[in-house]
């Protein structure tokens, strides 16, 4: 019921609307704690908290942003964050947001108890143990590890036999670990559900509103020429 709600809200929510307006706040009040780690990371505690209500509450392990790069301000993955804020919002839990990239960030809520943790990265590996009985819902943005491996080595081989230059993995266990898949309890993802094992619920969702069912890939290599179309972020 829950994954079914959270990706119906990703899919309908307008970003422009939801940019617009102040994701924190709920019934004309603010109940927010905006904690700063240096080098740590950002944490906001209390989002939607009510003290004189009952609400389950929620961790977000995701991208903070909240800085003076403006290429990552310009991030799509700000507005996809306020969209997941807003459901859970909208749903009545009590909010608190940390760095994915950042585990330090964590020591500050271990006193909390969370009904779900959502997202990825080392603050979301680390939430496993922290919150075991918490409903966890892992969100991939790229593919699982075991596929990035495998295609980043390949490509990292044909570099080699082109360039007679070695080269390390550099994204492959940036943000995802081996088997982080099959500890959570459902999974929201941008690749092919079929990467997945388990039966665990798998939704996939098109947050830029763009796919192509037609799609062919050949896998025919020419030496002589490539093109290569990508993006920092």
């Amino acid at each position: 019921m829950i994954m079914s709600k959270f990706v119906k809200r990703l899919k309908e929510q307008s970003f422009g609307f939801l940019l617009a307006k102040c994701i924190y706040m709920h019934k004309n009040k603010k109940f927010t704690d905006l904690i700063r780690f240096g080098s740590a990371g950002i944490i906001y505690r209390n989002i939607n908290y009510n003290p004189i209500i009952r609400q389950r509450r929620a961790l977000l392990c995701y991208m903070n942003n909240d800085n003076d790069n403006l290429q990552a301000l310009v991030h799509t993955n700000i507005e996809e964050r306020y969209v997941i804020e807003k459901y859970f919002i909208d749903n009545n839990y009590v909010v608190d947001i940390c760095d994915c990239k950042n585990d330090n960030t964590l020591f500050s809520l271990r006193e909390n108890e969370y009904d779900i943790v959502w997202g990825f990265g080392k603050s979301y590996q680390m939430a496993y143990s922290l919150w075991p009985n918490a409903f966890h819902i892992e969100y991939f943005t790229e593919t699982p590890f075991w596929y990035s491996f495998m295609k980043e080595s390949e490509r990292i081989s044909y570099y080699r036999e082109r360039y007679r230059i070695k080269k390390g993995l550099y994204r492959t266990g940036m943000f995802y670990q081996k088997d982080d898949e099959n500890r959570a309890d459902a999974i929201i993802c941008m690749c092919e559900e079929s990467l997945f094992g388990g039966n665990i619920p798998i939704r996939r969702i098109f947050p830029h509103g763009m796919f192509n069912n037609t799609y062919e890939y050949c896998s025919r290599r020419d030496n002589n020429s490539i093109l290569f179309f990508g993006t920092a972020g």
